[in-house]
């Protein structure tokens, strides 16, 4: 099998980066704005975006 080769994309996901702080924008594959929401750089604000991505998405499947 291909390595893209039954790749599906529901959702993409923007990072803006600064030294303290990122931002995270989220859509769907319509372009519909799904959610938005601001980190620490550090690794709780690391932990908190993987969970925030859970909970918005509805899924368990980020990557």
């Amino acid at each position: 099998m291909k390595q893209n080769e039954n790749l599906e994309i529901d959702f993409f996901v923007g990072i803006d980066m600064s030294k303290d702080k990122f931002d995270v924008g989220v859509m769907d594959k319509s372009g519909v704005r799904i959610g938005h929401k601001k980190f620490n750089n550090n690794d709780l604000g690391f932990e908190e975006l993987f969970t925030w991505l859970s909970n918005s998405l509805k899924t368990d499947k980020l990557f």
